[in-house]
């Protein structure tokens, strides 16, 4: 099965309410299990997209590599190595706002 993203006609918003959508796009293109040939897609409607909205090139690729660095540290943050042997940590919210941490081997 192949996924595709949908996205709605623009609409005329104030340029500092767009950013916060193209994060997000970004975010979406990242996280999302979407073959190669359609990421390089969604990313060139991405690009396109914000140059048509005033942005330059340059910035929109900025955000692009700052969000997928920043995504790779968090997939690294939650792998601990110990003695050799891979340890996953999940944290889990409880209410009160306790936080527990469970070791999954």
């Amino acid at each position: 099965m192949e996924m595709e993203i949908y996205r709605k006609p623009t609409t005329c918003h104030p340029k500092e309410q767009k950013l916060p959508a193209y994060k997000n796009w970004i975010h979406r293109l990242l996280t999302l299990p979407l073959e190669e040939n359609a990421k390089i897609k969604e990313l060139n409607t991405i690009i396109n997209i914000t140059l048509n909205n005033g942005y330059r090139k340059e910035d929109i690729t900025h955000l692009y590599n700052k969000l997928k660095r920043k995504m790779g540290n968090r997939d690294n943050k939650d792998e601990k190595e110990q003695n050799g042997s891979l340890l996953l940590i999940q944290e889990i919210t409880y209410e009160k706002s306790q936080n527990y941490s469970k070791t999954l081997t």
